[in-house]
Formats: structure tokens, sequence, C-alpha cells
């Protein structure tokens, strides 16, 4: 590998879509590299720091800023269409939508490959709301990390199928099993649940997550 390869394909892309960006009378907001760009209607390509996202590594956290950054670019509202198949991004966007964007605005998945279709995201969170308990579309995202995404191993012989059917399944119970796990699932992520130690790369979840991360697994076998 080349790296001074990779700055000129960076440089290309930039000229290209800069290109086509000049010939429409629209604005076009770019992420190229680590860095954002604006061509605004005037026809002039202006740095967007906003955009800016060296301190993510993966594409899926740079769609969520893009997905952020339109939302406070154009808050009268707008569409925003996610052409995807990845399912940790169709994850994320359903468990988090009400953060990404004002509800004036509209969030979107295509997918489907030779037969794209479009997918209605905050229409679907409401669906799963409305089957398994409110606010249970928000804990998608942490029950999918605990249960194999791209960065976690899945478990034997269960399916995302059964762990999604599981969860549901306890949010509607209202037991206090249930609870915990909520209460578990919701946490995750949150600073205050790990405890960072001077040793590199060490870190130490809290008990209460802990718990309730084991009661849904131990439910998800039947235990």
């Amino acid at each position: 590998r080349v790296a001074s390869n990779k700055t000129l394909l960076l440089q290309l892309l930039l000229d290209s879509f800069s290109a086509a960006a000049g010939q429409s009378d629209k604005d076009v907001h770019l992420m190229i590299g680590d860095r954002g760009w604006h061509w605004d209607k005037r026809q002039q390509l202006q740095a967007c720091p906003e955009l800016n996202c060296a301190e993510f590594d993966e594409a899926d956290q740079r769609m969520i800023v893009a997905i952020r950054h339109f939302g406070a670019a154009y808050p009268r509202g707008g569409s925003v269409i996610v052409l995807t198949e990845d399912t940790d991004v169709c994850v994320a966007l359903t468990s988090f939508h009400e953060r990404l964007l004002p509800p004036s605005h509209k969030l979107y998945v295509l997918r489907g490959g030779s037969n794209l279709r479009l997918h209605d995201v905050r229409k679907a969170a409401r669906v799963i709301d409305e089957k398994g308990g409110d606010g249970v579309h928000s804990l998608l995202l942490p029950m999918h990390v605990l249960t194999g995404c791209d960065t976690t191993s899945g478990f034997h012989g269960r399916s995302k199928v059964k762990a999604f059917d599981c969860l549901m399944k306890m949010n509607k119970e209202g037991t206090g099993e249930a609870a915990s796990v909520r209460d578990a699932l919701r946490s995750a992520g949150n600073e205050d649940h790990v405890n960072v130690t001077e040793e590199a790369g060490h870190a130490d979840l809290s008990q209460s997550f802990v718990r309730g991360a084991e009661k849904f697994v131990c439910k998800l076998y039947g235990r």
C-alpha cells in the first residue's frame, strides 16, 4: 500500500464531486477523508468543519455525523435517505432516530440489492413499540451489540430473530427481571457504568449492567 495513492484518490473524488456539484443549483455536502466540505449555491467550495470526522474510523459512525448535521443545517425539515445493506447501520438508525433528527424530518433506509425498497425508519420504530412496549426500539442497538455484531461475537444457536423476540416478550412482561434487563441495556455505553482502570485497554462494567445482561442471556437460552 502506498499512502500517497490514497491521498491522490481522495483528491480525485473531491474534484469529481465538486465538478458534479457545480452543475447543480442545490447545496451539496461532502465527506472526503477526514474533512467535510460544502458546495453552496454560489458555486463556492468551502470547508465544513461540522462534518470533520477524524476521530471516527468506521463509515457507520460517519453516517451518523452526516445525518445529525443535516438536521442542524436544515431545521425546517427534509428527508434523509441512507443507502446501506449494513445491519449495524439499520439497527443504530432505528434505535437512535430521535437523537439524530428533529421530528420535522423524515428518515429512510434504501436497501434490497437488485430489488431496492425504501424503509421508513420512524415508522418501523413506532411499529416495534406498538408490539413490544413503549420505548423498546431504543433497546435494539445494545441488544444487537450484546448478541453479536461487527465487533462482538454472537451466541451459539440463537439467531437475531430469537434475540429480538426475547427482548420484545420480556419488555411487555413488566416483571422485575424485565426491568433489570431494560435498565442494563439502556445504560450500555454510559460512562457511569464503565470503570476504566490505569491498565491500558481494561475496563470494568458495573454490576447492575452485568446482572441485567446475564438475565437477558439466560432468558434467551430458556433459563
